[in-house]
């Protein structure tokens, strides 16, 4: 079906940035208690 098919790929695009956006905010909370 084509709708799961967007569904999935918008899934794992929000996946990713969710991703992206923890890495940043975990390096940045580590670079500030330092």
């Amino acid at each position: 079906d084509e709708t799961d098919q967007l569904l999935a790929t918008v899934g794992e695009q929000a996946a990713a940035s969710l991703k992206e956006l923890e890495s940043h905010y975990y390096s940045s909370v580590h670079r500030t208690s330092e």
